[in-house]
């Protein structure tokens, strides 16, 4: 596998100098399907000698080429898309907690005595 040469539909693909975006190795599988993984790569810090103190990579996706034909397939961060919703559910439940606990802003329009709590009986003949 290590004489592969890419499809020249990959020759022309843009990067920032290969700083942040990481092609893996061409992969083929048995029924011939070539398989490019993708990932973005930071790094931060630097150490005395210039070397980064620390390299953390992302998967993006892979590129799948399977008769002449290429498709991009992104990868799915579950971990983000949960946090993302138990997040949303706190926020929620906190904005209705504090709409219940305090009282709204806008005028209070209903008539005295028109209440179920200041007339329940009124309301009970009603049903």
């Amino acid at each position: 596998m290590g004489g592969m040469q890419l499809p020249s539909s990959f020759e022309g693909l843009v990067t920032d100098g290969g700083k942040s975006i990481v092609y893996g190795e061409p992969y083929t599988t048995a029924d011939g399907t070539m398989v490019i993984t993708v990932a973005k790569v930071r790094t931060r810090g630097s150490g005395a000698d210039g070397e980064p103190l620390e390299t953390r990579a992302r998967p993006l996706g892979v590129f799948v080429v399977k008769d002449g034909n290429a498709q991009w397939q992104p990868s799915f961060n579950a971990d983000l898309a949960s946090t993302l919703g138990i997040l949303t559910g706190l926020i929620s439940a906190a904005l209705g907690l504090a709409a219940i606990i305090r009282r709204p802003p806008w005028p209070d329009l209903t008539l005295p005595g028109w209440s179920p709590a200041e007339n329940p009986r009124w309301f009970r003949d009603r049903r």
